[in-house]
């Protein structure tokens, strides 16, 4: 698909978004969110500019927001993200919690930001929904300050094989049910999640001037975590 036709396939699903997040998760994408922040804001100073690059419908900027409260960490927050309902849906999230930030529209792989801006950026379930890979990690590195990091959450099939296997069969139901339905859009989504080749990130990391790059299973094994730093 091109990177449009992703696009639009959030569009369709923006209302729905966070029920199919819960469902391809086995209603745990809070804990591995819970887990990111934590990545996000331990062991950093105590004042932290973050941009939260597709933030969607805002529940990852929710999540460090709630972490830096109970580390005592004051957070500058951002997020970008190209599809402006499901800014939208952010805005009136973060508004309800009274939490402060700052969302454009925009398009990850070619952020509106000056070189140097950041110390953290952050991405929860956006990288296998990009085309251009080297666009957006050449991007999070020119953004981020020196020795600033990067957190980057997602899904992919588990490199365990029963777990590989029964992930498996649990997207062809996910797909079975959509199209029952009539939503094709989760037919995209399983199919980004069992073909994402998440080995090729810690490549591309490297290839833009990354370093310490670590790769972590998180529970359940269908989502995995990346950090690294500038």
């Amino acid at each position: 698909m091109e990177q449009k036709e992703i696009n639009a396939v959030f569009d369709r699903i923006y209302r729905r978004y966070d029920i199919m997040n819960h469902l391809f998760s086995l209603g745990i994408d809070y804990r591995w969110r819970a887990a990111a922040a934590e990545s996000v804001v331990k062991g950093k100073p105590g004042r932290l500019r973050i941009l939260d690059a597709g933030t969607g419908t805002g529940d990852m900027l929710l999540s460090i927001k709630r972490t830096a409260n109970r580390r005592g960490v004051h957070v500058e927050l951002y997020g970008i993200d190209p599809n402006k309902k499901m800014l939208r849906i952010a805005k009136e999230k973060l508004a309800r919690k009274m939490i402060l930030a700052q969302l454009s529209v925009g398009d990850a792989q070619r952020m509106p930001y000056g070189n140097s801006s950041f110390d953290v950026v952050s991405s929860a379930f956006v990288l296998r929904n990009i085309i251009d890979l080297d666009a957006f990690f050449s991007e999070a590195y020119r953004v981020l300050k020196k020795n600033g990091s990067a957190v980057f959450i997602d899904m992919a099939l588990p490199d365990e094989k029963p777990l590989r296997l029964f992930f498996s069969g649990y997207m062809k139901i996910i797909e079975y049910s959509g199209r029952a339905l009539g939503r094709g859009s989760y037919e995209w989504l399983s199919h980004s999640i069992k073909h994402f080749d998440k080995k090729n990130l810690l490549k591309v990391a490297k290839k833009h001037g990354f370093k310490d790059i670590r790769i972590k299973e998180l529970a359940t094994g269908i989502s995995f975590m990346i950090t690294c730093r500038k």
